[in-house]
């Protein structure tokens, strides 16, 4: 083999393993969104998935349209907990400060009667928990906040003092 065929071999490799991810991706965008229950929350209309039994597990969305980012973590924990994801109220026209994301957030929580939970976040989506986490610690049994930088977390500390 020469390089021109290993180059288009490789090429061609690395195309299908595009076409792999993206249907990857949409089965498992797809295990969230087929289960999606749209419900009203004193006027949010919204989305939520509520599957599994046991402990809650809250993952809470990095921004509208992103929540199957967690879907693999999700897929893995309803085996053993109750887990709980939600869509975000605001889009790229409506943004929320992040006191307005935190009462969404206990907004769901009340919804569902669910008094305490573990929550993984990502991203803004550590800024509202991590709002929610200061003013209302109580709800939390654990607490995972994965790629959000120090600084906003340490504004929050110190907004908190």
């Amino acid at each position: 083999m020469n390089s021109i065929q290993r180059l288009q071999k490789n090429k061609t490799q690395f195309e299908n393993s595009f076409i792999l991810e993206k249907e990857e991706f949409q089965k498992n965008a797809n295990f969230i969104y087929q289960q999606w229950k749209a419900v009203n929350i004193k006027g949010w209309n919204t989305k939520i998935l509520d599957i599994g039994h046991g402990e809650p597990i809250i993952f809470v969305p990095i921004c509208r349209g992103l929540e199957a980012f967690d879907s693999l973590l999700i897929q893995h924990f309803v085996k053993t907990h109750r887990v709980i994801t939600f869509e975000r109220r605001e889009n790229e026209d409506q943004i929320l400060d992040r006191q307005s994301r935190a009462g969404d957030i206990k907004q769901i929580l009340d919804y569902l009667n669910v008094k305490k939970a573990h929550f993984i976040s990502h991203s803004s989506g550590s800024v509202a928990t991590t709002t929610l986490a200061l003013e209302l610690p109580s709800l939390f049994l654990s607490y995972v906040w994965m790629s959000l930088s120090p600084k906003p977390v340490m504004d929050l500390v110190w907004w908190k003092k």
